[in-house]
């Protein structure tokens, strides 16, 4: 085997491991041996991604590009990054290239998708939305059943949460008019949410993943969105159980002002590196007194000091969360299922919002275009969580000087 096959091999082994940084290693070497390979620079493009190192992978991306004008999968991953890093519409423009070279590219529709949702052009982005069903990475249905279309039948339909708890939090708001076109709706969900969205939804079967389930059709819950049309901000469809809000009243009644935080989300998650602020920068907020500092931040790494109450052993799902979010005045958070689940309830929440956010949230502006409640705290550059926190530390002068005037 030649030293090139040699390096082409570790790569792939180590890309198969999902060892990124060994990949990126072995890449490296296959373009120093062969700097004429669009492939290898694509590949070195690829887990340099991964690593979150994203202006490394674009540059490696154009010279892919350089090397083969007529490449396609190196002009989505190209949009991936530029879409990451806030650069929508150059993700647009180059997404567009893209599918004009291969229009049957999944993830380019798929990328296309994200690039229409944040610019709110929801009509052609919920369309393509639904190619992420095509993905290799896609969350196979639970029941063998004919797609639902939306249409009334006096059926059995299961909906099944088929990504993250924020997505099913969020999604949620479909369940009711979905419920009303059809006999029996069973929704498979996160063992997590299970107690809450029992008492959210009595009338409905719901079940954690992995169950078994008959059903006459099925839809994935965030398709609902392309069914119903976009809602935008609506009344609370999530309150928390009452006899939970009693359990919780010896720990938490009173009249002091009181903020509930989380620093993290899911580790698991491929941007939580990027969207999570870590605790020590919250110093400026946790800098004020007179206010009762509460951690929401479950699976915490390190505790909080000790100026903040931590119940999240407590915390063992989301019923017992939304008991504690009802008695709080404000919540803090980055982009996580917290950050739902209390646009959810309406409840107060400031959401700390990376870089190139999640499409969501759109591009600009301090308003959430799904939760009347929410305020977005947006990263100015990548990796600064500096600015968002100051500009929370004087809207949370603010806020504490309108109390003291009332």
């Amino acid at each position: 085997m030649s030293e090139l096959m040699g390096w082409v091999k570790q790569a792939w082994d180590a890309r198969a491991r999902n060892d990124n940084k060994q990949a990126a290693i072995a890449w490296a070497m296959v373009t120093a041996l062969d700097p004429a390979s669009a492939d290898a620079k694509h590949n070195l493009g690829n887990a340099l991604a991964a690593l979150g190192r994203p202006f490394e992978a674009a540059q490696n991306f154009l010279d892919a590009i350089e090397i083969d004008p007529k490449r396609a999968d190196s002009r989505v991953s190209l949009g991936s990054i530029l879409l990451d890093l806030g650069q929508t519409a150059n993700a647009k423009a180059i997404i567009d290239e893209a599918l004009e070279l291969d229009p049957a590219s999944i993830q380019g529709a798929w990328n296309k998708s994200l690039v229409l949702l944040r610019q709110g052009d929801w009509q052609q982005g919920l369309r393509l939305f639904e190619t992420r069903l095509l993905l290799e990475r896609a969350m196979q249905p639970p029941v063998e059943a004919p797609l639902w279309d939306g249409l009334p039948f006096d059926g059995s339909l299961c909906v099944w949460a088929e990504q993250g708890i924020g997505d099913a939090l969020h999604f949620a708001r479909y369940l009711i008019p979905a419920a009303e076109r059809v006999g029996k709706l069973t929704l498979i969900v996160h063992p997590e949410l299970i107690g809450l969205l029992k008492h959210v939804f009595p009338a409905f079967e719901i079940l954690p993943f992995g169950s078994p389930v008959t059903a006459e059709r099925h839809v994935p819950l965030l398709s609902l969105a392309g069914l119903f049309g976009v809602f935008g901000p609506l009344p609370p469809y999530v309150q928390a159980d009452p006899e939970r809000i009693d359990a919780w009243r010896p720990r938490l009644d009173g009249s002091d002002f009181k903020i509930g935080f989380a620093w993290q989300g899911n580790p698991e998650h491929p941007a939580d590196a990027r969207r999570s602020y870590g605790l020590e920068s919250l110093a400026p907020l946790l800098a004020f007194e007179g206010i009762r500092f509460i951690s929401l931040q479950t699976n915490a790494e390190r505790e909080p000091p000790p100026q903040v109450e931590n119940f999240t052993h407590r915390l063992t799902d989301f019923s017992e969360t939304a008991a504690v979010v009802s008695y709080l005045d404000l919540v803090i958070t980055p982009d996580t299922a917290l950050a739902h689940l209390c646009g959810a309830m309406n409840k107060p929440c400031w959401v700390g919002l990376r870089l190139g956010g999640d499409w969501r949230w759109g591009d600009a502006g301090k308003e959430s275009p799904w939760y009347p409640s929410m305020k977005l705290f947006r990263q100015e550059q990548l990796h600064d969580w500096g600015t968002p926190m100051a500009n929370m530390a004087l809207a949370l002068r603010a806020l504490l000087a309108m109390r003291e005037a009332l």
